[in-house]
Order: structure tokens, then sequence, then C-alpha cells
């Protein structure tokens, strides 16, 4: 494999990394920093261990960065498992994160390394062995250290602990990611086959298969029995008969058995042998009867049994149940998902939202109670202040965001205990006692044990889900999250709750989020949350918060247009204050934001005002984008929320089904009322180039449209009403053939239609976004007066026929079939230019440096595809081609995907230029001649026409005199606008414009006439 290493030392790194030279590795290759640990960087740790005949080993830091060191323990024989995870413990003491190798070195022994950390997701520590003599594997490590190589501006500008700790998970956790994806294959498989048995409801399906899940996750956990071979379910799997002829049956009743409750001990009693070892498990896993077909037999049986005995032998404790959505999702109809708004939300975009919402500040308490005086106060505050988070995810497909803050939130809690223990506040060998027989554990012990007992826990938990498949996945889910967090809880302390039977679940609600039948009436209505997650007001009181997050469904209004059920949904959810142009995703915006602050009323009896929750969703680009943002935005603001963080548009990636054709923001909202100054918005902005999402510096303040800018609302302006300013005109759409080709002429064609004398004289160039941006060529046949001589031209004649069969047999309810009369006309356009125009395409690439327009006469025929302007002395062609108005259009306007995609009503007729003298107006206009006196320059020279795209491809690779004739125009324009100079950037172009509309619109508003008031008119007595 080929290998990018930085300054060409790679030779040199894997000469370091064979001979086992790990700290010249980090220090030389890597450029990390040595030991600052002292006499620290020595530790021995007394293990008991066959394979470490000295009882001793011996490890030392030989390099450090960011806080994370890296520790090296070199041996004869690599230790057992057991003896690895004492000499982490032992490690943990010192640094919460580290990295530990084990180096065998021993004559005799093949020569291999184990490199250790614990995981994101796995409850195990994460171990990548390395045998040194494999050229491939030495290879396969060194790629993924590049990822931990400092370039000069890291060292130069530091690299923070979370930045690196990303960097190494990005490297080194794709175990997760390989056991998951052949995970989900093996899945797909038991699925199949479960259908072919006969089971054809999806819902059965899905329950099967998340009992199946939670016994392969149980064996790899421990959950049976501490014991390492507690594999009961394997066991029981391959005791059955090869040809599977017994398999359903079985499984059927160990089902029924892990539902009965035994009487007076918690192992179930009175079991076959082959159904031996396995707990009552409760919690309604298994509550419901769904039989597999116990007539599963021949080949079917078969194939069952060895797919099933191949998904047993893999480690489930690797596969994380954040990404359970994804695997169940890949056996799930694409087309089902696609309907329902599914996209599957990846646990790096789940931290995106959970992190900034509220596990950074979380953490952030917790590093600054460190090495306080008050340090143990702090602590245990924190930890209960974990334990009055409620979290509720309204849409939680597979429950992944609901998952993770959970997980991270134990994380935390138990971080909270390390370092409680550390500082002698719990004895740890009191704790140890309680492993020994629990009948025998005296009561002053078990009180002792509530001391480390968690306080987060999985009922704090909420989830709403339309469609029971992924809802039973969710629930199943964080029942193993949680034994994963128990299973780090033991490796810490000896002891770990005993979950066996269940006693808690999370809840997740089988439903629709918006609505809910009303029991009286039997109609739809608003759904309650806070009957899905009751807080009271004694409950805020003593300091209960929740938060909600989520990645609703994307649909578009287009798409919801076509489904009445989703758009009464919305209607509902909205209220009066529904508007048409929302996305299907707000109704969770205003939904989250009454909720809260109905909390905060309920309160406010107890004097209590501290706002008692907030918010953050997943949503596409379109929620910050021109006309839906200030039916969005409006109602959020005038409640008293303000944006706390928020991710720029991003492009989205699903697990599930690969990239996606969408783009996202991320927002988060709070009502916290905190002084002016003090006041912080976190943004992240996404790097198109290195793909990579950044962290700006902090704001003290975001607008709609996530900019740092005045707070202000550009509403929708539509045609029927003059622009903001007077001295524009208005854009309208270009004309729409509906001909399915049949009216057009293509370069092919040309020459035909060019020699029939009658089609010739109604030849008229036809001009699209394609033809305008790419200078292709295209015409179209203009038969507004033709009427009397289509007859004697056979190719018109043929082409009109043509037209006249698609419309009529069209669809009924279409623009073809209305318009099936005239069928040598295109769609009636009463604002067709009929004199000279600009034309603008409707999309162009974000990488443009101005919106790329030109100017035509009335004969060219603008397609549907471009806007018009009518332009007779190339003012409002200067204008559109100033970097104001794409600046403006960056800021407001709308996007399909990244590209901009121009507005009429949002963006042209709300452009805000004020008032300009006729001096002012002729300079803009000879500025814009220059222009495309540069255009014309650059064809000449190269002899043929040159398209838009090439010529504004990128500001770097400009013509020198056409950029130069662009920065006389922006400065003639920019002053204009009220700046004393060429503006420096977009920033302060932005500055400008919001303050010019803000004006603008206050004095449109002063002189609009007072309203008179109404008066009620009398009847007589």
């Amino acid at each position: 494999m080929a290998i990018v290493w930085p300054d060409d030392d790679l030779d040199q790194a894997r000469s370091y990394l064979v001979e086992g030279r790990l700290g010249d590795f980090f220090r030389e290759s890597l450029g990390w920093d040595e030991s600052d640990l002292g006499d620290s960087s020595f530790q021995t740790v007394k293990v008991d261990d066959p394979l470490v005949p000295s009882g001793v080993l011996n490890v030392e830091c030989v390099a450090m960065q960011s806080g994370i060191p890296v520790w090296v323990c070199r041996v004869d024989r690599i230790p057992s498992n057991t003896s690895q995870l004492e000499v982490d413990r032992t490690l943990r003491a010192l640094s919460m994160h580290r990295l530990c190798i084990f180096v065998q070195e021993g004559v005799g022994f093949t020569p291999r390394q184990v490199w250790r950390w614990p995981s994101a997701s796995s409850s195990r520590l994460t171990r990548h062995e390395l045998l040194v003599s494999d050229e491939i594997q030495v290879d396969a490590l060194l790629e993924r250290c590049v990822l931990l190589y400092l370039t000069s501006d890291d060292i130069a500008n530091g690299v923070s602990i979370l930045g690196l700790l990303d960097r190494m998970r990005c490297g080194f956790d794709d175990e997760t990611f390989k056991e998951t994806h052949v995970a989900s294959n093996q899945m797909a498989g038991l699925f199949e086959s479960l259908t072919k048995a006969g089971m054809s409801d999806k819902q059965q399906i899905s329950t099967v298969m998340a009992r199946l899940l939670f016994l392969l996750f149980a064996d790899d956990t421990q959950m049976w029995s501490e014991s390492e071979d507690s594999n009961s379910f394997e066991r029981m799997i391959r005791g059955t008969h090869q040809e599977g002829t017994d398999l359903a049956q079985r499984l059927n009743e160990l089902f029924d058995l892990l539902n009965k409750k035994p009487s007076g001990a918690s192992v179930v009693a009175d079991a076959p042998e082959y159904l031996s070892g396995f707990k009552y498990v409760n919690g309604g896993m298994f509550a419901d009867a769904v039989p597999i077909p116990a007539e599963m037999s021949g080949a079917v049986a078969k194939t069952f049994r060895q797919q099933l005995l191949a998904t047993s032998e893999r480690d489930w404790s690797k596969v994380s149940p954040a990404i359970f959505g994804s695997m169940f999702q890949s056996v799930r109809d694409e087309e089902t998902r696609r309907e329902m708004g599914e996209h599957y939300t990846s646990e790096e975009d789940v931290l995106k939202t959970l992190n900034p919402l509220f596990l950074d500040e979380l953490r952030d308490k917790l590093t600054n109670a460190v090495d306080k005086s008050d340090e143990p106060t702090r602590l245990r505050n924190l930890r209960r202040e974990l334990a009055n988070i409620r979290f509720m995810d309204p849409a939680c497909g597979c429950g992944n965001f609901i998952i993770i803050a959970y997980r991270e939130l134990r994380k935390l809690e138990l971080d909270i205990l390390v370092r409680l223990r550390n500082l002698g506040q719990i004895d740890e060998s009191e704790l140890t006692s309680l492993v020994v027989g629990k009948a025998g554990v005296s009561e002053d012990v078990r009180k002792r044990t509530r001391s480390i007992e968690p306080l987060v826990t999985i009922d704090n938990f909420y989830g709403l889900e339309l469609d029971p498949w992924p809802a039973s996945i969710a629930r199943t889910a964080m029942f193993l999250v949680e034994r994963q967090m128990d299973q780090k809880m033991m490796e810490e302390f000896g002891y770990a709750p005993v979950r066996l039977p269940l006693a808690h679940s999370a809840h997740i609600l089988e439903g629709d989020a918006l609505t809910e039948v009303d029991e009286a009436s039997g109609k739809q209505v608003d759904r309650d949350w806070s009957k899905v997650l009751p807080v009271t007001a004694q409950d805020v009181a003593n300091g209960v918060r929740v938060y909600i997050a989520g990645n609703p469904p994307f649909v578009g209004k287009v798409q919801l247009n076509k489904n009445t059920k989703q758009k009464t949904a919305m209607m509902i959810a909205w209220g009066d204050e529904y508007e048409y142009a929302m996305d299907f995703v707000t109704s969770w915006f205003v939904k989250a934001a009454r909720y809260l602050k109905g909390l905060q009323n309920q309160s406010e009896a107890l004097g209590v005002t501290e706002v008692p929750g907030e918010f953050a969703f997943v949503a596409t680009n379109s929620i910050v984008q021109g006309e839906p943002v200030p039916a969005l935005f409006g109602p959020l603001f005038r409640d008293g929320w303000r944006l706390k963080f928020a991710y720029r548009s991003f492009p989205w990636e699903s697990e599930a089904a690969g990239k996606a054709a969408v783009h996202c923001v991320i927002t988060g909202f709070t009502r916290l009322v905190a002084p002016e100054n003090s006041r912080t918005v976190r943004v992240f902005d996404y790097d198109w180039t290195t793909r990579q999402t950044v962290e700006r510096e902090r704001v003290h303040a975001l607008n709609a449209y996530l900019l740092d800018q005045l707070n202000i609302l550009v509403t929708k302006r539509l045609n029927s009403k003059p622009p903001l300013c007077k001295q524009i005109s208005h854009a309208n759409f270009g004309t729409m053939p509906v001909d399915n080709g049949n009216l057009l002429v293509e370069v092919e064609d040309y020459p035909e239609f060019a020699a029939d004398p009658v089609a010739a004289r109604y030849l008229r160039p036809f001009v699209g976004a394609d033809e305008l941006l790419k200078a292709k060529k295209r015409w179209c046949l203009w038969l507004e007066y033709a009427l009397e001589e289509i007859a004697s031209s056979p190719v018109l004649s043929a082409r009109v026929e043509k037209n006249r069969v698609y419309r009529s047999t069209a669809k009924k309810t279409g623009d073809a079939y209305k318009y099936r009369d005239i069928p040598h006309l295109m769609r009636p356009n009463k604002a067709r230019p009929v004199e000279p125009y600009v034309c603008i395409p409707s999309v162009v690439s974000e990488k443009r440096p101005f919106y790329t327009v030109m100017p035509f006469m009335p004969e060219t025929i603008a397609s549907n595809a471009t806007f018009t302007v009518l332009d007779s002395d190339g003012f409002q062609f200067a204008l559109l081609s100033s970097s104001m108005l794409i600046a403006w259009q960056r800021a407001i306007g709308g996007q399909l995907e990244s590209r901009l995609r121009f507005s009429n009503t949002v963006v042209w007729n709300n452009l805000p230029l004020p008032q300009i003298s006729e001096e002012q107006r002729q300079k803009i206009i000879a500025a814009g001649r220059k222009v495309l006196a540069a255009r014309e320059a650059i064809e000449e020279h190269a002899g043929e026409p040159v398209s838009l795209a090439k010529m504004y491809a990128s500001l770097a690779t400009m013509d020198p005199a056409l950029r130069a004739a662009h920065d006389e125009l922006d400065s003639a324009v920019d002053v204009a606008f009220g700046a004393s100079r060429r503006c420096s950037s977009e920033a302060k172009r932005l500055e400008i414009l919001f303050e010019r509309y803000q004006e603008l619109t206050a004095a449109e508003e002063a002189a609009k006439p007072a309203k008179k008031p109404r008066t009620r008119r009398r009847t007589a007595k």
C-alpha cells in the first residue's frame, strides 16, 4: 500500500517500529514530546500471570503529547488480557487518556506488539496486534500513525487533547467499523432466512432480530456470568442438530424461558441442559410471544444455523450499539427509508450536536474542579447534576442520540468516581468485597455500595419513534450500552450493578412525535410532549434539566405537498403560525421550544427563574436560507430563544446509505440569560478543501442566517410589490417549453431547420443555464405568429404533431395537458422580455466569485432555468455582477445542495440599494461595460467563444484584466451602498447590506399611512 509519510522519513519510521524503538518512533518520526512525568515515568505493576513468571510488569512512559502519555511495557511474552487490564488500571490513575504498547522481545518467541487504549465505543480496551515480521501489518500501522504526526502548524499553535484523541480514534477505531460492516451483512442474512422461513411481518422479524442481538451481545459481555467462558447462547446453538431442524424450537423455548420469572432465585431453574446458564431477563425484552416458525426446515434451517453460528463467533463487544441503526437499516427497504425521511446519523454527527449542547460544558466542569481546594465537593455536585439530566430525542429512530448521550454521561460519571477514589474519597477495598457472594454482604457494606452506584440511569432517557422497527432496536441498544458501561465500571472498581433481571429501561415510545389521536373526538391533535417526558415544577426546582436533540425527518416542501398525512401533522404542530414554505423538520423546533418554555412557566411559581432546558437538531440547510427563515426563526426569537451554537452547511454522509445528496446544518438553542458581555456562541465551519469541520472564534451572537450580523429576518417580497430599491427592475422566470424537447433544436438538427425556408424564419437562439454558463448552442421554434405557415413546412408540422401527442397524453393535472390545444407554443409567459435584458442562471456553483450573468437582446428566448431582468442601459447587469449581490445571495438566498440558487423574491427584490445619484448610476454602468469589454477581449484573444464557467472558475484563475474590471465595478457599487471605498471583505459588505436593509424597511414602514381605528357600527334599537 502507498503511504504518504511526512518529510519522506518512512524508512526510518518503519525501522523504529520494527525494532521496537517506540520512544524514537513517537519523538523523532511523529514529533511528540518527551515525558514530563518525572519519577512517575516508571511504573511497576504486580500481576498473577503464568505468562509473567516474575509476577511484575515494568512500564515506561516514552513520549507525551497534549497530556496523552505513551507507555511501553517490554516483555518476554505478551501477558494475559487480565494482566494488561491491571496495567491499564495503574496507568489510568496517572492519566485519563493514554496509549499502552506491549512489546514481546523474548528469545524463541515471535516479535510482536499489542497497542491498546480505551475506545470511544467499546467497553473493552481496543486491541491492535502487530506481527513485526509482517510487512503488510507494519505498513497498515504506519498508515494509521500518519494521523498522529505533528505538523509545524500543530507545534506552533498547539494541538488540543480532544483533537489528538479524535485523530487517534479516526486512525485506530476502524476495527469497530470493520466489525460493524461484517455484522451488518450477517444480520441481513439472518433477516433473509427469517423471511424465507415464513415470517412476513416486519415488526415480528424486528423483535426476533432484536432478541438475537441481545443474546449475542450478552454472550460477549459476560452478562450471564462474570466468567470469560459464559457464552451460553453460542453453546446452545452448537448443541443443535447440524441440519438446524431443532433450532427454531430451541430458540422459541429460550425466548419463553427468559421471560419466565423464577421463584426464589435469579437463575432460571428446571431448564433443560441445553438451556442452562441463562438468567431471567424481564424488561419487556422477551415479553411478547413472537415465535420463529417451527416448520423451519431443509436448506433454510441449515443456512439459518450456519449464519447464527458465524454471527455468534463475532466479538459483539467491539460493535458499538450506536451503530446498530446502520446495521438494521442495511436490511430495510431503501425506498421505505426515503419515504419516511430517515437519514441514519453517524456517531460523529451525534457528537457534533451533543458536545456543544451540554457535554462539553459538563466536561469543562470536571476539568475545572481538578486540584481545587474544594474538589471533592465540586465533583459530588457535578455528579448530582448528571443525575438530574433528562434527555429526549423526539425522532429517535434506532436510538443513536439517546445511546451516545447515555454513554457519554456514564463515562463522565465514571471519571468523577475514579477521581474521587484517587483522592481517597472512596475506599476501594470496601468495594471489592462486594464481588464475593451477594447473599452474605452486610447492610453497612450495601450502603457503601450506594456511594458508587451509577446515578446516570437509562430510565432518564426518552425517545419517540413512529416506526416500531427501529424503536425496538433502540430499546435493545440501550440495554446493551448500559452493559458496556457497567463493564467499564467493573474494570475500574471490581464492581458493577447486577442488571438481570432488568429493572430499568429507556422510555422509547412508539408514535407520531407531532400528533396523537384525541380519545374523546377521535381527531388528530397536537402531541403533548409533557406526557412523554413529564417534569414537574418541583423537579425543576430540584435541579432537573431537560435536553432535547435529534435528527428529525428530512422532507422538503415539495415532497411534503405529496404527503397529506405529514403536511397535516405539520399544520397541527405549528397551529396558527404554520407557513407552507417551511421544511417538515421545523415542526420539531417549534414543539421543543414550546415544551421547554412550558416547563419554565410551571416552575416560575416556585421562584425558579433558570430555564430548565435547551435543544438542538440536525436539519437540512434550507432552514437558514431564503423564504423559510423568518417563518421558523421569527417565533423562536420572539419567545426569547437564541442560538447557542451552530454548524454551518456541511455535506450529509450517512453510514447506512453512503453519501446522501443533502447538505445540513446543526443549530442549538438556549434561553439562558447571561450578561451581555459574557454571551458567546460557538460557530463551526466546514472546510470544503480538507473536508474537515473547524471551530471558529466565538462570537457574541448569530442571526438566523448563521452570520455574525444584525439579527434581521428578510421576508419574501413578491413581484406584485415594487422592489425595495426603486431603481432595479423585477426579475422574472424565463419561458418554460413544456414540450418534451419537441420545440427545441439541438446543434445536430440545426442544418435541417435552417435549410427549410419556413422553419428558418422562426428559429430563435434559446438560452438556459447550461447555454449561458458553458457557451453551448441551442435554438427553439418560436411559432407565436406561424400558425398559418406550419402546415407548409414538413419539419415544423412534424415537430408540432409530436408535441400535440405528448401534451394530449400527459397527466391531466400538469401543464403539458393544459396546453394541449396550442402544441405549437411554449407555455405562455407575459413577462417575456421585449427589450434588452439580463439573463440570470437559476443556479450557479458556490465557487463562483461573482454571479455569472449575461445581457441579451429580446430575440433570444430565455428558458425557465433562468431569470430575466429588463436592462436597457446596463445598470441591472452591473448590479448583478457585483460582489455586493453575490454576498447578499450567499447570506440570505437558498441553495441547491451547496450551489447558489437565485431568488427573485427574497434576494433580488430585497437588495437594499439606497437611492443613488445619477452620477453614481453612470459610474456603475460604465464599470459594468468594462466587465463586458474584458470578457470580449478574452474571447478575441482565444479566437473562439469562452464560457462564463471558465472565465469565472475561481478568483485565483480569473483573467487579470477581467478581475481589475470587477474591482472597479465593486468600488462603484460598494460606495453606492454607503461604503467609503471598496470593501476589503465579504463580512464588511454584509454589515453594510444588513444595515441598509434595516434602514430601508424601517423607512418604508414609517411611510405607510396610519391605519384608521375600526369602529363598531351602531344598530338602531
